[in-house]
């Protein structure tokens, strides 16, 4: 009689690749996160995109950026990360933590540009910086639980526009970039009833 035959679960346990295997070993050793303390307040009415390089990024980022000066705030020159699905660069990583305005990682409207994006505000968070993501409606959800992973002691700014961004016209991108405008406002807005950071 063959090993399998004696026990079942011998042929499972070698071509198990989920969680189903977790019987196996008890208990699996898990790696937990330190607690995050998110910073949610810049420390100027300022706020610092960095293009994640999805098309019609730009030109959202660029009509959101007019909209909010034309409600007084500060738009710096955005950055761009090289690769959408890749992490950001350490040096432009660091030009952004040193950045004290919020800090916004868009537009990201697929699974890798948003997991990468939310990493990158994870380690400015963990730097100080006031940072946060800007996602489309399909991957809200998603990201929601992934930064509730963390185990952050507040929100992470999360942005949440219109899916899609690419394959639309000038009108949809208005759309877009108004509804990011106002996002943004609001979060600054929400901004003024927090500490500021080292207060």
């Amino acid at each position: 009689m063959a090993d399998n035959d004696k026990n079942p679960q011998a042929g499972r346990d070698r071509d198990c690749i989920d969680s189903s295997c977790e019987m196996l070993v008890s208990p699996i050793p898990r790696v937990r996160p330190r607690p995050l303390a998110v910073t949610g307040a810049p420390r100027r009415r300022r706020v610092l995109f960095v293009n994640s390089g999805k098309p019609n990024s730009d030109r959202i980022l660029e009509l959101a950026g007019r909209a909010l000066a034309d409600h007084g705030v500060e738009v710096a020159e955005p950055l761009r990360k090289a690769r959408a699905s890749r992490l950001a660069d350490p040096d432009l990583l660091d030009r952004a933590a040193r950045d004290d305005g919020l800090v916004l990682f868009a537009v990201n409207d697929w699974g890798s540009c948003s997991s990468s994006s939310s990493l990158d505000a994870i380690d400015l968070q963990r730097r100080g910086a006031a940072a946060g993501l800007v996602v489309t409606g399909p991957f809200s959800g998603v990201m929601t639980e992934h930064l509730s992973a963390w185990l952050p002691d507040r929100p992470i700014p999360l942005v949440v526009i219109e899916h899609p961004i690419q394959d639309v016209g000038e009108e949809e991108l208005r759309a877009r970039a108004a509804e990011l405008a106002r996002a943004v406002l609001a979060l600054l807005d929400q901004a003024t009833a927090m500490p500021t950071p080292n207060a």
